[in-house]
């Protein structure tokens, strides 16, 4: 990031495909939003499964990497507590990245047995007949969303959301992980009547120090900081420009996403820092990772 104006105050929002996250922050990656149940294209069945989701995520992944799927993010992945609901399957795969995409783990139907059963043992529904199946049939879920619908109890509710009283316990798929580079293939399978699915989080524990915004201390030292602020969403960081405000970061690989505020004397101040971020911003494009530090 390269802060120009005085004073500034700047919002950083991360939204990390990798695992670059703070020394001490666990990270959670949304991988979908929440669908609300509604009827299945006519064509999907177990035997022509429809996708309706998909995501790759591109990780760097630790020695023992512990990765859950879960309908709520959190900074203790083994402790992840919210159900995941999906209508009708969710399966991983696993490509290892350092083989040249010659070492795969997957596609696998990741739902656990508690989950209504599908036609052979290898291919579980995630989610549970009451609380889900039973009240969507009836059509009293049509249209709501999984996260936040609280179903009445003369339709079966208990008090509970959707995906919490009919989806299936978080999904521990870190056996399917490998240690080093590896793109991650999320999907949500529908296999007719009905699809639907609850927001969907993997909850990882590995950490990386790229990506962290530093505040220098002198303006050719990356390692000479006073300050780190770690790329996780809701981050905010204000700071008075001067021309020693140095500022910057290891390089990263994933999106990096923040929004930036700044604050003017007056329209001519407004028209030489427009000019001078639209600069920096065409050498950064020209330079990057190279460029690692900034004022």
């Amino acid at each position: 990031m390269n802060i120009r104006s005085f004073p500034v105050i700047m919002i950083s929002m991360a939204c990390w495909a990798m695992s670059a996250v703070g020394v001490q922050a666990q990270n959670s990656i949304q991988i979908f939003g929440p669908v609300d149940p509604r009827l299945s294209e006519a064509a999907a069945s177990y035997s022509n499964p429809s996708t309706f989701n998909t995501n790759n995520l591109n990780l760097v992944c630790p020695a023992n990497p512990v990765g859950v799927l879960s309908s709520t993010p959190s900074s203790t992945p083994l402790g992840s507590n919210g159900n995941v609901l999906v209508d009708n399957n969710l399966t991983v795969m696993v490509s290892n990245r350092a083989s040249g995409g010659t070492v795969d783990n997957g596609p696998l139907d990741v739902c656990p047995a508690s989950g209504v059963a599908g036609p052979s043992a290898a291919l579980t529904n995630c989610f549970r007949s009451a609380g889900y199946q039973v009240p969507v049939v009836a059509g009293y879920l049509t249209g709501q969303d999984p996260d936040t619908f609280v179903l009445p109890s003369n339709e079966g509710g208990d008090g509970m959301t959707v995906d919490q009283a009919g989806g299936v316990t978080p999904i521990n798929i870190s056996k399917q992980l490998v240690s080093g580079p590896e793109t991650v293939t999320i999907s949500l399978i529908d296999d007719g009547v009905f699809l639907a699915s609850s927001s969907l989080y993997l909850n990882t524990n590995w950490e990386n120090q790229g990506g962290r915004l530093r505040l220098l201390r002198s303006g050719n030292n990356l390692e000479d900081f006073a300050a780190e602020v770690p790329p996780m969403g809701g981050a905010l960081l204000a700071f008075l420009r001067s021309d020693k405000s140095w500022h910057g970061h290891h390089p990263y690989e994933g999106k990096r996403r923040a929004i930036q505020l700044n604050w003017v004397t007056d329209q001519s101040v407004a028209d030489r820092e427009q000019a001078r971020h639209g600069l920096s911003s065409k050498i950064k494009r020209l330079f990057q990772p190279a460029l690692s530090w900034r004022r």
